[in-house]
């Protein structure tokens, strides 16, 4: 469990959501998180959209995390040049 999901979850307010492996629970707690995500998904995804500042955050992890492969694995192949953090975020529409 990376603390930063759980920052994330916390920070969206989506605290129901979020569970660890080792809860005594955790099949009723999938169950429950399933079904929020099934009658709520449009909600919490334009939610996720009106948060646009995350998108740069969301891209910067990627850039570090390339950096971090390259930096241990100097053998793993990876992108050349300078890129923006724009380039590690999937294409979307304009909706």
């Amino acid at each position: 469990m990376d603390e930063r999901i759980r920052n994330l979850m916390n920070e969206r307010g989506h605290r129901e959501l979020l569970m660890n492996v080792d809860d005594p629970d955790l099949e009723a707690r999938t169950l429950a998180a399933i079904e929020i995500l099934d009658r709520d998904g449009n909600g919490l995804r334009r939610d996720r959209a009106q948060r646009g500042e995350e998108f740069e955050i969301d891209g910067a992890h990627g850039v570090y995390f390339e950096e971090e492969v390259q930096r241990r694995y100097p053998e793993f192949p990876t992108r050349h040049g300078e890129w923006s953090w724009e380039d590690y975020l999937p294409s979307m529409s304009e909706g």
